[in-house]
């Protein structure tokens, strides 16, 4: 997650409980299309080591998972960090959009100054090509 989007989620704590279902979904539909269900292990953080605001979630998967049968065991579970970077974004910055849109969406401070939903989708425009670590 960004630098840019943690105050985000001090402003907007519901939002909080939206991101670990985003996150597995987005492992479940690249399981799905290799056809196993994937397990699937997720903590959220708040702070980083140095107890400062930083949103963030840790994820782990299994290294395979259960044919959609649940008979068998497949070992296929090999997610390539871009596909995966491409879909967490799109996702993040649709979920702030909806937010923004339906108006329960805070803004943090240095951001009221945006109070039109185009203004809105050309900041988050400027978010999409936020680099994301390669810790996978």
């Amino acid at each position: 997650m960004p630098q840019k989007l943690w105050d985000f989620f001090w402003y907007n704590r519901h939002l909080m409980n939206k991101i670990p279902s985003i996150a597995a979904g987005i492992i479940k539909e690249l399981a799905r299309q290799r056809g196993f269900i994937p397990g699937i292990f997720l903590a959220i953080h708040t702070s980083g080591r140095d107890l400062k605001r930083n949103f963030h979630i840790h994820l782990s998967t299994t290294v395979g998972g259960l044919s959609f049968s649940l008979d068998k065991w497949i070992n296929s579970a090999y997610f390539y960090h871009d596909t995966i970077k491409k879909m967490w974004r799109y996702a993040i910055l649709s979920l702030f959009r909806k937010e923004f849109k339906q108006g329960s969406l805070k803004l943090p401070p240095h951001l009221k100054h945006i109070k039109s939903y185009y203004d809105f989708c050309s900041w988050t425009g400027q978010l999409s090509t936020w680099k994301m670590p390669k810790i996978l």
